[in-house]
C-alpha cells in the first residue's frame, strides 16, 4: 500500500537533516537519509517513495598495508551504521504514525573512496556508501 500524505509528512520530519531529528550526527561520519524521488506511476494510487541513506566519512590509510583491508573495514561500519539507521527510522515511523513502515532494497551501489592527499606515509580520502530502499505501509 501506497503511503498516505499525512504519512509522507511523518517520514519527511524523521529524516529532515535541517530541523529534524536527523539533524545532529555522530562524532566521526555522518548518516543521512533524504527522499530520493518515488517508484511507480503518475496516475495510480501506487506511489512509493524512494529513501537514500548515505553514509559518508573521512578516513586515513597507511599506504604500505594497503586500502583493500582498510576499505573493507569500512565497507563494514558503513552496512552497520545504514542499517542502524534504517532500523531508527522505521520505529520511528510506527511510534509517530502507528502503521509499520515496510522497505524493500532497490539498489545498493559500491562504495566511493576518493583521494584527497597523498604521500608517503599517510593517505587522506573521502568514504561514502549510500543505500536506497522504496517505502510503503
Amino acid at each position: 500500500m501506497s503511503i498516505t500524505m499525512e504519512q509522507w509528512n511523518i517520514l519527511g520530519s524523521l529524516i529532515n537533516s535541517t530541523f529534524g531529528k536527523s539533524s545532529i550526527s555522530d562524532a566521526g561520519h555522518g548518516v543521512k537519509a533524504s527522499l530520493a524521488g518515488h517508484s511507480g506511476n503518475l496516475d495510480s494510487d501506487d506511489l512509493k517513495p524512494i529513501l537514500e541513506i548515505r553514509f559518508e566519512t573521512l578516513a586515513n590509510y597507511n599506504p604500505i598495508e594497503g586500502i583493500r583491508n582498510q576499505k573493507n573495514d569500512l565497507d563494514k561500519q558503513s552496512l552497520k551504521m545504514l542499517n542502524e539507521k534504517i532500523s531508527q527510522i522505521k520505529k520511528e515511523f510506527r511510534e509517530e504514525s502507528g502503521k509499520i513502515l515496510k522497505t524493500k532494497e532497490i539498489k545498493t551501489p559500491d562504495s566511493l573512496v576518493e583521494h584527497l592527499s597523498h604521500n608517503r606515509s599517510l593517505v587522506r580520502v573521502r568514504y561514502s556508501r549510500k543505500i536506497y530502499y522504496e517505502l510503503y505501509v
